[in-house]
C-alpha cells in the first residue's frame, strides 16, 4: 500500500509529465487563406497546436509549422498557469510532509 508520501510523489510526476495545449491557430482562417498559404483548401491542413511540459516547459508543435500556417495564433495561457500552480501546492505539501 502507498503511503501519502508516495502517492504526492507519484501525482506531482504525473503533472510534471502532463502537456497542455497553450497555443492553436484551429478556428481563425477559412478555405481560401488556406488554399492561398499552404496550396490546399482543407482547413485541417493548415492547423497546428502548440503544447508545453509542465514540468519541464518544453514545447511540442503538432500540424504544420506555426512560421508557415495561415490565420492567427490564439494562445491559452490559463491552464497552463493553473496546472504550474497546482504544481507547486504539491511541491508545498510534499516538503511539508518531509518536515
Amino acid at each position: 500500500m502507498k503511503t501519502n508520501r508516495q502517492e504526492l510523489e507519484a501525482e506531482i510526476l504525473a503533472v510534471e509529465n502532463e502537456e497542455i495545449l497553450v497555443a492553436s491557430n484551429d478556428g481563425t482562417f477559412g478555405a481560401e487563406e488556406c488554399r492561398r498559404v499552404t496550396g490546399s483548401g482543407d482547413p485541417q491542413f493548415g492547423t497546428y497546436k502548440i503544447f508545453e511540459c509542465i514540468g519541464s516547459g518544453k514545447r511540442k508543435v503538432t500540424g504544420r509549422d506555426p512560421d508557415d500556417a495561415p490565420g492567427r495564433q490564439r494562445r491559452f495561457r490559463d491552464a497552463l498557469g493553473r496546472r504550474r500552480r497546482h504544481l507547486s501546492e504539491l511541491h508545498k505539501r510534499l516538503r511539508q510532509l518531509q518536515e
